[in-house]
């Protein structure tokens, strides 16, 4: 008995010890079927295109809208996805949600444009995504991969690198609902550097909002680099124990074409260029030195609120003793318990490349599972990277819940040396009057830019200039437009900001 422990011991250090770089792209607001569900050459748990949702769930004689494809990779608006919505759109009952309020919560937002609401049923077309499907082919695709949070971005952000929210239940909000607060909770950053890893780079294109400003610790502002530094550390092979990629938010001139956002975010990102965002991280690390001990992790932070016919799971630990709150338009916060912390929300995509994975593997359910009903959510990459690291701690109850997938790991013998070099073409940045990529001449500068603008100028003690500045202070950032043109001048001015911010002392 003794004996076969210590092989078992042995054997799982000896795995663990295949990663060493851990590259996560942190994508932008799609859900499992609207981004994968059509995709034949995948098998998983997708779309028949028989689902539908009710026009109006009381009234069956309005008739229904069925799940269709033909999603454009820019698309026209971002369908609401805030915690409130997200209640009425999987129409829980009695603990099982539905799943069927999605067309008839949109439609009463789009009251005159049923083609716009709609859209919540549509996904992209079978063979539309050549670079994620190839990936998912080729190495590992996630069909039972759940948000950590019933929810918006910010939430989901922070459960994927602190296990918790902290009582963060929308995006834009200070520490509870005290504007410009910084958020207090440890993250998987802090967990290796203490351990003594070189923990982390974090590279973005735009160096423009990392959500690393909204913590309390700015130490990582010195591992912050652009894309060049990470192509430049992937063909040197001196990747540190964890990579974080936060796409493009804005833009870049340089590139041209291929220089607007690559997020994946509805409206104003093009998922071409999302497509060629990960095609080019992916043949970066296959062709560097690191790669035989490299795990490439590819997800999204929420589903954006489009359509998913799987059921989230409805039973989840809250991470920790702080309840979920709700800021009211007076400043001041309702916390409700921890009920919107104790379930999942709708299943994302989850993407992982590595010579140790199996081709053609499908994930559907944990081979780990710290308790009975672990899942796989956001806070499973905390879960893993403290496995794959040997950290000596959990952050939070919910990562020690989580299922983690360092075994994935673990059945090859050998690094395969079959991976393809080079993936196929990623679509052509989609068309746009006057041969500018999308997000380069939109109206204004996205929310998660204007929160950006206000985070540099408290912390560099400057003001932006006038435009941005007007911009940036107004009132409600879900309503407001800005100037035409907005956009190029707060790429330019926070560019400048960040560089600012990262050679301050």
């Amino acid at each position: 008995m003794r004996a076969a422990l210590l092989a078992l011991l042995s054997t799982t250090r000896a795995y663990a010890h295949r990663i060493k770089h851990v590259v996560v792209l942190y994508e932008e607001n799609r859900a499992f079927d609207h981004l994968l569900g059509h995709q034949k050459s995948l098998h998983v748990d997708g779309l028949k295109g028989t689902e539908s949702n009710p026009v109006d769930r009381r009234d069956p004689s309005k008739g229904s809208v069925k799940v269709y494809d033909g999603a454009p990779y820019v698309a026209v608006e971002q369908p609401r996805h805030g915690y409130a919505p997200y209640q009425m759109k999987l129409d829980v009952q009695d603990n099982v949600p539905r799943m069927d309020g999605f067309v008839e919560f949109e439609r009463a937002v789009h009251k005159k444009n049923t083609s716009v609401a709609d859209a919540v049923m549509q996904g992209f077309s079978d063979g539309a995504l050549p670079i994620s499907t190839a990936l998912a082919s080729e190495f590992a695709v996630f069909d039972r991969w759940y948000t950590a949070f019933p929810g918006p971005s910010w939430p989901n952000h922070m459960f994927s690198y602190s296990a918790t929210a902290n009582g963060n239940t929308n995006t834009g909000d200070g520490y509870l609902c005290q504007k410009d607060r910084p958020y207090p909770q440890r993250t998987i950053f802090d967990a290796l550097r203490d351990a003594g890893h070189e923990y982390v780079r974090i590279y973005n294109d735009s160096i423009t909002d990392t959500f690393m400003e909204s913590f309390a610790s700015h130490e990582t502002r010195s591992r912050t680099h652009t894309m060049d530094r990470f192509f430049s550390d992937a063909a040197k092979g001196t990747l540190p124990a964890l990579t974080w990629i936060d796409p493009r938010q804005g833009i870049n001139k340089t590139l041209g074409n291929l220089g607007g956002p690559n997020s994946d975010h509805p409206s104003c990102c093009d998922v071409a260029l999302g497509e060629r965002l990960r095609k080019d991280i992916y043949e970066a690390l296959r062709a560097g030195p690191g790669w035989n001990e490299t795990a490439f992790i590819m997800t999204w932070d929420d589903p954006g609120g489009f359509f998913d016919h799987v059921p989230p799971p409805m039973a989840a630990p809250p991470p920790d003793h702080q309840p979920a709150c709700f800021c009211l338009e007076n400043g001041e916060r309702t916390c409700e318990g921890f009920g919107p912390y104790s379930r999942l929300g709708s299943r994302v995509p989850v993407l992982v490349a590595s010579p140790w994975v199996p081709k053609g593997t499908v994930v559907s359910t944990p081979r780990t599972k710290p308790s009975p009903t672990s899942q796989f959510d956001g806070t499973s990459i905390v879960a893993t990277v403290k496995r794959l690291f040997d950290l000596p701690a959990f952050l939070t109850r919910r990562d020690a819940w989580a299922a983690p997938f360092d075994w994935l790991f673990e059945d090859l013998d050998a690094p395969r040396t079959d991976a393809p070099m080079h993936l196929p073409s990623a679509p052509l940045p989609t068309p746009r009057p006057g041969g500018q990529p999308w997000g380069t001449d939109c109206d204004d500068p996205t929310r998660r830019m204007r929160r950006s603008i206000l985070a540099f100028e408290k912390l560099l003690g400057v003001a932006a200039p006038s435009r941005l500045h007007a911009c940036a202070h107004a009132e409600p950032h879900w309503e407001h437009r800005c100037a035409p043109g907005t956009m190029a001048e707060a790429t330019e001015w926070l560019a400048a900001a960040t560089e600012r911010w990262l050679a301050a002392p």
